[in-house]
């Protein structure tokens, strides 16, 4: 079982969300509008933990959560104030 595998485990891989689980963990305990800060593709080299995973990506993300009741809207409108680089 990937999820219990002691290096998965320890390398955070075991355990892991898929990203709409996620958003929806995040919206349940009331963070209305998950922000996505940065955002990179794990690499897994180790050919033996390659096989085991299959075709599984698996990325490192950073999210801005703002609990902020009423003050903000659920979909993220940034009126221009963003720059991605």
């Amino acid at each position: 079982e990937l999820r219990t595998h002691p290096v998965l485990l320890g390398e955070c891989l075991g355990g892991a969300l898929y990203i709409n689980d996620f958003i929806r963990l995040a919206r349940k305990a009331g963070f209305i509008d998950p922000r996505v800060l940065e955002r990179s593709e794990v690499d897994v080299n180790d050919p033996e933990l390659r096989e085991l995973l299959g075709e599984a990506r698996f990325f490192s993300i950073t999210y801005r959560l703002f609990k902020l009741p009423g003050r903000l809207e659920d979909l993220c409108e940034e009126y221009g104030q963003v720059a991605v680089y």
